[in-house]
């Protein structure tokens, strides 16, 4: 066997027995905090999708797993939806533009869909509370008056997304998520938004 050849069996072999520690499995023990950017799309559910638009969110997310396939964790949540101009009964525009805003901290139940890789798809469920304020701008003519509302309540969100290592302690997640939040009364019922998120992870507790 010539030298070169042995020297790449060895380096195979060395390869093939080293940890790739550059590449981690989710471990039971482990413990993340992470930064999600994106936006948040109001759905037509009580004509919220008529009232704003589309806008940024920002999502900060901790998660403890005990083990490799379940977490449990806190996220906390700032959703700004951008102005629409409202319809009034005749569906003419009016001059008044609305905008929103919304908060919402919630207690996360996530399960991974695959074990033993440095990926996985993943769906997770929360509930918690919201603080939510909508804001309408005064018309064009006097008989049409602005106003502002705020309230709290009850938040509940569903989502689904993928999650992969890029580094030991490092990871990449892109995740679609809907959340419901309380809308202060006189608007309409309750506000829901679909929110696609961006976000990058960092890792801790690994052996």
């Amino acid at each position: 066997m010539s030298l070169a050849a042995l020297l790449a069996a060895c380096a195979s072999a060395a390869f093939a027995q080293a940890p790739a520690t550059y590449l981690p499995s989710f471990e039971p023990g482990a413990k993340s905090v992470a930064l999600r950017l994106g936006t948040s799309q109001p759905t037509q559910t009580n004509s919220f999708a008529q009232a704003v638009r589309r806008g940024p969110a920002l999502s900060a997310q901790y998660l403890y797993f005990p083990s490799d396939w379940v977490a449990f964790g806190a996220d906390a949540s700032y959703h700004a939806f951008g102005q629409n101009t409202l319809p009034d009964v005749n569906n003419s525009l009016d001059g008044r533009a609305s905008r929103a805003a919304a908060a919402a901290l919630l207690g996360l139940l996530r399960l991974n869909l695959m074990q033993e890789t440095s990926w996985t798809p993943y769906i997770l469920g929360g509930a918690g509370v919201n603080s939510f304020t909508q804001t309408i701008d005064p018309g064009l003519t006097p008989n049409l008056p602005g106003e502002q509302r705020s309230s709290t309540g009850l938040a509940l969100a569903a989502a689904g997304g993928v999650e992969f290592f890029i580094l030991r302690g490092i990871s990449l997640s892109f995740e679609a998520r809907y959340t419901a939040f309380r809308r202060p009364e006189g608007f309409g019922g309750p506000a829901e938004a679909i929110s696609y998120l961006l976000g990058l992870g960092f890792w801790f507790n690994y052996d």
